[in-house]
């Protein structure tokens, strides 16, 4: 099978679970036989390595088409030309990346188009949606993101503008959907949104739950904590997505103060890429450390009894949530944290809502209990997240739904 793969970013360095999830499946697709040419619509200035992805995904062919960057001018100003297209999608609908997307797309005419993501899907709207089969990798529900975003803001100017952009990525969402011969989203929450999207479409496409596909790391091991040890919980995740920054300065501000009083054995790591000057003001806080991104996460999985996921809002699959169970450790977190991947609290993880809650739980934190749930959460990762058994899920199932070329 022949596919022309869009993504809204270059795949590496693999600094978060979008691009985990990407590289991944990309990986195993091309194990099974699958000739993909993989088109990154990337900002400015960046200089990719061409070899990395040929060599290490099995990539055929590549072609970056570059947008110009994000930033908050750029933002303001795509919303004042722009203001009907949603305001994160205005990037990859530019004329100039369009049109680059669209020289590749028909370079490879027998091929079939895997949207990665909503947003790469953008390029359509300036260049109309291609004469050809097409699938959409629903990492998430983008326009869910926005609406419960826009749940959360108090200030009514900005839970105005928050649910305008609900409304308008709702339209688009709901028109690359038509587009395509099938969906897949990550996660049966999420299908069963799908599904009520697509209803009633004369030709709407198949909603097919495809889970984000993720290789245990090679050499990790339980590890037993010796007692007196500080009692170490990790937080990994990109700072600048609205989620995990709400969430998490939720939790500096709110419960860390709450719980550190109680058991100042506490330690809290943070690892992540993305813009984090905003947590500048919490370094102080007893106990906290801030590592920015770092190259392996094993060795601070290793460190600790649990990783944290304080999440209140956004869809699709926790990947960190995954990889911390792939390396024996428990997640402390929200229902909504863990949404999609079939853990079960008290089983597999330790589920905290309210700031007391969330404070008796990590003040409550022993190591025997973390291992127990850690060791139960590694066996159902493992068996339902395996990369080549969702690759082959991911073939078979466009096989049967795209009557286009191969």
């Amino acid at each position: 099978m022949k596919l022309v793969w869009i993504t809204p970013k270059w795949p590496f360095p693999i600094e978060d679970g979008a691009r985990q999830a990407t590289t991944q499946l990309l990986k195993h697709l091309a194990l099974l036989g699958a000739e993909i040419h993989l088109c990154s619509i990337i900002p400015q200035g960046e200089s990719p390595n061409f070899a990395q992805v040929i060599q290490e995904l099995g990539i055929r062919s590549v072609q970056p088409v570059y947008r110009k960057n994000s930033s908050k001018w750029r933002h303001l100003k795509d919303l004042l030309l722009h203001p009907n297209i949603p305001v994160t999608i205005a990037p990859y609908s530019a004329k100039a990346v369009s049109q680059g997307v669209k020289v590749f797309v028909e370079s490879h005419r027998d091929a079939i188009i895997v949207y990665d993501g909503l947003h790469p899907a953008g390029w359509i709207i300036n260049a109309g949606i291609p004469q050809r089969q097409s699938v959409y990798r629903a990492h998430n529900v983008e326009r869910d993101i926005w609406v419960r975003a826009a749940k959360e803001a108090r200030n009514p100017v900005i839970h105005a503008f928050l649910a305008y952009q609900s409304f308008l990525m709702a339209i688009f969402e709901k028109k690359i959907c038509a587009s395509c011969c099938v969906v897949f989203p990550v996660s049966s929450v999420d299908g069963d949104i799908f599904k009520g999207m697509v209803k009633g479409m004369v030709k709407g496409p198949e909603i097919a739950t495809l889970p984000i596909g993720i290789a245990p790391p090679t050499g990790i091991q339980q590890v037993e904590f010796t007692q007196g040890s500080p009692r170490r919980i990790l937080f990994v995740g990109r700072l600048d997505w609205p989620p995990n920054r709400d969430g998490l300065r939720w939790l500096l501000e709110k419960v860390w103060p709450m719980a550190i009083l109680q058991a100042p054995d506490l330690e809290l790591t943070i690892i992540g890429s993305g813009d984090g000057e905003w947590l500048k003001p919490y370094l102080q806080l007893p106990g906290v450390r801030f590592l920015g991104r770092a190259e392996s996460v094993a060795p601070y999985y290793a460190q600790s009894l649990a990783s944290i996921v304080p999440i209140f809002y956004g869809s699709g699959t926790r990947v960190k949530a995954i990889e911390s169970s792939l390396h024996y450790r428990p997640c402390i977190s929200t229902a909504i944290g863990v949404e999609g991947i079939g853990v079960e609290p008290g089983v597999h993880y330790f589920q905290a809502e309210t700031e007391g809650e969330w404070a008796d739980a990590l003040v409550n934190l022993r190591p025997a209990q973390a291992r127990e749930f850690g060791l139960c959460a590694f066996e159902l990762a493992r068996a339902h997240f395996d990369p080549l058994r969702i690759a082959e899920k991911f073939l078979a199932t466009t096989q049967n739904l795209c009557d286009g070329p191969r």
